[in-house]
C-alpha cells in the first residue's frame, strides 16, 4: 500500500475560530484545492502539488462537550497526523477542551495503544486581537520582547492556555478578513516542520493496524512536494 497525503485535523469549540483558521491556510497554500464530501459533518480539503494529494485538511465539527461527539472527533484525531487545537482567547470556558484532550491523552496512555505514535498537536490562542486593550492592533508582537498592553495579554493568553491544556507548543494567532493578520506565516512555518514527522505517524499508525506500506520513493516525494505548499508564502 502507498503513503497517504498528510492527514492534518482542525479541532476545537464551537465559535473558536476553526474555519477561519482553515480558510486563512487555503488561501496561502501552493496549491489545488478541492472540497471532498463530508463525512461525519467533517468537511476535507484536498491540496495537490504537481498533481500529487500532498495534504488532507479536514475542518472537524466542533467540541460541545457531549459525549457522542467526543468520541467522534478521537476516532477523527487518532486517525490524523498532525492537529491543529484552535482555542478561542477570550473563551468564557475552557473545560470541553481539557476535558476532551484527557480523552486523547488516555487513549495514547493504554497498554495497548503504547505502540503508536500520538500525532504532533499545535495549539493556537485564536482571535487574540479581541483581547484587551481591543482597539490596539498592531501586529507583528514580539512575545520575547513586549513593548504594549496588548502584547503582554497575548503572553498571558499563551502561558495560561499552555498551562491548562498540558502543552508546550502554542501560537497566538489571528486571521481575520477586515484586520492584519498574525502569525499565519508561524503556523505555515510549524506545519512544514512537522510534515516528515507527521508522515512517520502516518505510517506508524498503518504497520499497528497491520498495513504492509511502499515507503520509498513515494515519500521523498510527499517530502518534498510537502515543503512546496506554503514555499511561496512564507519565503
Amino acid at each position: 500500500m502507498a503513503v497517504e497525503p498528510l492527514r492534518i485535523a482542525v479541532v476545537g469549540q464551537i465559535s473558536a475560530g476553526k474555519s477561519s483558521v482553515v480558510n486563512g491556510l487555503l488561501g496561502e497554500m501552493s496549491a489545488e484545492i478541492s472540497a471532498l464530501p463530508s463525512t461525519d459533518k467533517a468537511t476535507t480539503y484536498k491540496c495537490e502539488v504537481e498533481g500529487t494529494d500532498v495534504i488532507n485538511l479536514i475542518d472537524l465539527p466542533g467540541i460541545d462537550g457531549s459525549e457522542s461527539v467526543n468520541k467522534m472527533l478521537l476516532k477523527q484525531i487518532t486517525q490524523s497526523d498532525v492537529v491543529l487545537w484552535v482555542l478561542k482567547a477570550n473563551q468564557s470556558s475552557r473545560q470541553a477542551d481539557i476535558t476532551f484532550k484527557q480523552m486523547v491523552d488516555d487513549f495514547y496512555a493504554q497498554a495497548k495503544h503504547q505502540n503508536r505514535k500520538a500525532p504532533k498537536i499545535i495549539m493556537l490562542v485564536n482571535q487574540v486581537d479581541k483581547l484587551k486593550p481591543v482597539e490596539e492592533w498592531l501586529p507583528p508582537y514580539d512575545l520575547s520582547d513586549i513593548q504594549t498592553a496588548k502584547g503582554k495579554i497575548i503572553l498571558d493568553a499563551v502561558e495560561y492556555n499552555k498551562s491548562l491544556m498540558k502543552t508546550e507548543r502554542v501560537i497566538p494567532l489571528s486571521v481575520s478578513q477586515d484586520r492584519l493578520n498574525y502569525n499565519l506565516d508561524v503556523l505555515q512555518e510549524n506545519i512544514q516542520e512537522m510534515y516528515q514527522d507527521g508522515i512517520n505517524t502516518q505510517l506508524n499508525r498503518r504497520r499497528v493496524e497491520g498495513d504492509s506500506i511502499d515507503y520509498g520513493e513515494q515519500a521523498k516525494r510527499l517530502y518534498r512536494l510537502g515543503k512546496l505548499v506554503f514555499d511561496a508564502a512564507v519565503s
